[in-house]
C-alpha cells in the first residue's frame, strides 16, 4: 500500500502594529479556521492528525504561525509542532514524512510555502488555492 498523505499549507494570519502577533483582525481569523476548514475542506478537517507552525526564534520575532492555529490546536485537542524555525523547512518536510501522518496541517511564512509545497513532493497541479 502507498503511503499519500494530505497537506494542507496555510500562511499565517494578518499581523498587528508588531511584527509580532496577530491583528484582531488576525485573530478573529484565526478562530475562523475552524469553521473555514470544515465548511471547505470537511474530507480533510476530520483527518487531521498532525499540526506544524513555525517555531518563534525570540521575543522579538513573529509567533503569529503558532497564534494563527492554537484556536484548530485546541478544537482538535492536537498539538502543535512547534520544533522548527522559519528556515529549518527542510526538517519539517523529512519529520512529516517520518512520522506518515494522514493529514497534516502547515502554517508558516508566507514566502517560504512554495518551497516546503516543493519539498513535500507537490506539483501545482495539486495545490489548491482558496482564498475566503
Amino acid at each position: 500500500m502507498t503511503y499519500t498523505p494530505s497537506y494542507i499549507l496555510i500562511r499565517h494570519a494578518e499581523k498587528g502594529d508588531s511584527d509580532v502577533h496577530l491583528s484582531k483582525t488576525g485573530e478573529a481569523r484565526a478562530h475562523e479556521l475552524v469553521n473555514y476548514l470544515k465548511r471547505f475542506f470537511p474530507e480533510l478537517y476530520h483527518k487531521i492528525d498532525a499540526i506544524y507552525a513555525q517555531k518563534q526564534h525570540n521575543a522579538r520575532t513573529s509567533n503569529r504561525s503558532v497564534e494563527t492555529v492554537t484556536p484548530l490546536s485546541n478544537t482538535l485537542q492536537l498539538p502543535i509542532n512547534q520544533a522548527f524555525l522559519k528556515k529549518d523547512i527542510e526538517m519539517v518536510a523529512q519529520d512529516c514524512e517520518q512520522r506518515k501522518y494522514k493529514t497534516i496541517l502547515v502554517c508558516w511564512e508566507h514566502r517560504m510555502l512554495p518551497k516546503l509545497g516543493n519539498l513535500l513532493g507537490l506539483r501545482h497541479k495539486q495545490v489548491t488555492h482558496h482564498r475566503g
